[in-house]
């Protein structure tokens, strides 16, 4: 039996699933409106059809800080942080197929996708990435401090 959750979350819900920010990117380069990636696209000779849409989603299918990534046709996919050594990819087929949220582990990040929202203002629920960055900073502080590296 399908738990309500998942009979709320079909595989055309997918693509209607609301999000709190929106962001237009094209190589690297990330506007909140599409007039403005209309003007990059015009002055830079670049088609519109090579960017993508990059949607913030704070809870979907059982997890939060969840970022859509898709391209104008509409096709895309959606992620989320799991821990430090990796992220995870929704898999909407087989959540319907196992009547269970499926998200598929990848090793590796997608730091590029957060940390625009994060300068829109965007405050996530789990900010792993800020946590990773803090601690990172606190030991280059303790080494600094205790001048382990110095002659």
């Amino acid at each position: 039996m399908i738990n309500n959750d998942m009979n709320k979350f079909k595989v055309s819900d997918e693509k209607n699933v609301q999000y709190e920010m929106r962001l237009y990117e094209i190589n690297g380069n990330f506007f909140e409106t599409l007039e403005e990636l209309k003007k990059y696209c015009k002055n830079n000779n670049l088609s519109i059809d090579t960017a993508y849409l990059l949607d913030y989603i704070r809870t979907m299918a059982g997890r939060s800080d969840v970022i859509r990534k898709s391209n104008f046709d509409g096709k895309g996919l959606c992620y989320t942080v799991v821990d430090e050594d990796g992220y995870g990819i929704y898999n909407n087929e087989r959540s319907i197929k196992c009547e269970r949220f499926v998200w598929e582990f990848n090793y590796g990040d997608i730091r590029e996708m957060y940390e625009p929202f994060r300068k829109k203002g965007v405050v996530f629920e789990d900010d792993i990435y800020f946590k990773i960055d803090e601690r990172e900073q606190r030991i280059l502080k303790k080494i600094k401090e205790k001048r382990y590296f110095n002659s």
